[in-house]
């Protein structure tokens, strides 16, 4: 689904 690959990005920037 988007949403998942969407919060998967959005956790990614948060660890960077």
């Amino acid at each position: 689904m988007v949403m998942v690959m969407v919060v998967m990005v959005l956790t990614s920037c948060l660890k960077l």
